[in-house]
């Protein structure tokens, strides 16, 4: 027949196997609602548009006034050129009011241009970073397919453990139980430790020899003389 710190050394084995588990499924579950990769890659993409609508919106107002310009450009050009003005005053007017419109035309041209580069530049940063989010959103697919499996495996191993842990804890007694449940919080949920050459194995402390025997006997729960842990002896 077992001992009592025996079996409760079993019972700490399932704990720790429990708690392992536990732990595994919560990172599980974090990973499945919130996948940094992806997110990362999605604000890149964020970032990228951010960058490029600006662009594209001064690209298209420059389109628009230069369009304005070019068509008074040659409304003016076509007008001197037509001989309907006669007047010499009005004649350098016109030839002015050309002469300033064919320079801000090239001056629209040159900033035109110069976006149009900066949207060019900006669009092939936007699909290298849909591209990197795409690639990102079919691994995220492929790890969650993955990551789902373990997890179903991981809760039929709990449910397994689980059933366990109540068969061992029915062969232990109400105030042992007790006695390990109080000291497992305690001691990082190790409330059991093997005594070994007459020494503590966590703690490293050597008992006494009276300690030892009654370790040995088996008939209640000894504790460690440094820790304070319950003490079980290997056979």
């Amino acid at each position: 027949m077992l001992s009592q710190a025996e079996v409760l050394y079993n019972l700490q084995k399932i704990d720790i196997a429990l708690q392992k588990n536990r732990k595994r499924l919560a990172e599980i579950d974090t990973q499945l609602t919130n996948n940094t990769v992806v997110l990362r890659a999605k604000q890149r993409v964020d970032q990228a548009n951010s960058i490029l609508t600006p662009y594209r919106i001064k690209v298209k107002d420059l389109e628009l006034e230069l369009q304005t310009v070019q068509n008074k450009h040659k409304a003016s050009e076509d007008r001197l050129y037509s001989g309907a003005v006669k007047n010499p005053k009005e004649l350098q007017d016109l030839e002015n009011e050309i002469a300033s419109l064919k320079h801000r035309r090239e001056t629209l041209e040159e900033h035109l241009l110069e976006n149009m580069m900066f949207v060019e530049e900006a669009t092939d940063d936007l699909t290298s970073a849909e591209a990197k989010l795409q690639l990102a959103i079919d691994a995220s697919a492929q790890e969650n397919k993955e990551l789902g499996a373990e997890k179903n495996q991981l809760l039929k191993t709990v449910v397994a453990i689980t059933t366990q842990r109540a068969q061992i804890i029915a062969g232990i007694t109400p105030q042992n139980l007790k006695t390990y449940e109080t000291l497992r919080p305690k001691k990082a949920n190790q409330a059991v430790a093997v005594l070994r050459n007459c020494s503590c194995t966590l703690c490293g402390i050597e008992q006494t020899k009276f300690v030892e025997e009654a370790v040995r006997k088996g008939n209640e729960l000894v504790m460690c003389l440094g820790c304070g842990r319950i003490l079980f002896e290997m056979v």
